[in-house]
């Protein structure tokens, strides 16, 4: 980590780093999997639709997906209001389809070199890298609603 603070530092570790692993009922870990397995299809389909194009996937580390998804699952249960992303282009269109849930229809569309946005959506720029996602609810908190942005 770069954090100066050893404080800091050790604390982080300790909340973060558990020393057994996370217990998960079978329901749990079906949804899990579910996850894993959309975003490693994703990458697959990606990959095949799209051979000699440079679309930084995730490749070895589909479990951002799924890990992504399961720490909103639990901002929204700890009552946060709004989650803003900022990524590289590591893994971006995986985050968009199956984190943000753009349409599939427009990220391939704008893959392919489309900048025509979908009615209902908004979208600035051109091609994946600067295209600003749509507003993704993600359930109710204490405070009404969580909201999902994705910023750059």
């Amino acid at each position: 980590m770069r954090i100066a603070d050893r404080e800091k530092c050790n604390w982080l570790r300790e909340k973060i780093e558990t020393p057994t692993p996370m217990q998960y009922n079978r329901q749990r870990r079906e949804v899990i999997l579910d996850r894993l397995m959309w975003s490693t299809q994703f990458e697959n389909f990606l990959a095949t639709k799209w051979t000699a194009a440079k679309r930084f996937g995730l490749e070895g580390c589909e479990a951002l997906i799924p890990g992504m998804n399961e720490m909103f699952d639990r901002s929204v249960d700890l009552g946060v209001e709004t989650i803003v992303i900022r990524m590289s282009h590591r893994g971006r269109l995986n985050v968009l389809g199956n984190v943000v849930r753009k349409p599939l229809r427009q990220i391939f569309s704008e893959f392919s070199g489309g900048t025509k946005p979908l009615s209902g959506y908004t979208c600035t720029g051109s091609g994946y890298a600067r295209t600003v996602a749509p507003v993704r609810q993600l359930g109710g908190s204490s405070s009404g609603q969580t909201h999902l942005l994705r910023a750059g």
